[in-house]
């Protein structure tokens, strides 16, 4: 009799979806952070998109977070976490979409609206 190792089944389980938070944000920047996913045999990494293209891949053991940098005011951004196992599993990820305006032009329209008031009285 031979000892034969036990087969197991193959993995195709996708992680959950990381909760995604904005928890940082600079005049060209935005830092996003997230809690770790699960999974039925073990999270390996996380991949951060804005829209179809991936920024980056990071770690299971890295921070959960990562600074999105080169942002335009005015502009819209939908970024994305999603969480792999070893399998490559993924789910297709929750998307967080956010128009970015910086303080600064945020101001600069309060002050043409203000400026295109007719006067009171």
């Amino acid at each position: 009799m031979v000892d034969e190792a036990p087969i197991n089944p193959p993995d195709t389980s996708a992680p959950s979806d990381p909760i995604v938070n904005v928890t940082g944000r600079t005049p060209n920047s935005i830092t996003l952070s997230w809690t770790a996913a699960t999974d039925n045999v073990g999270v390996t990494g996380y991949d951060v998109y804005n829209g179809n293209n991936k920024l980056v891949s990071l770690t299971a053991n890295a921070n959960l977070g990562y600074a999105v940098t080169g942002l335009y005011p005015n502009t819209t951004y939908i970024l994305a976490v999603k969480a792999r196992d070893a399998a490559g599993n993924m789910l297709s990820h929750r998307q967080l979409m956010f128009h970015y305006r910086t303080l600064t032009a945020y101001r600069a329209g309060l002050l043409a609206l203000c400026r295109l008031r007719p006067p009171s009285g």
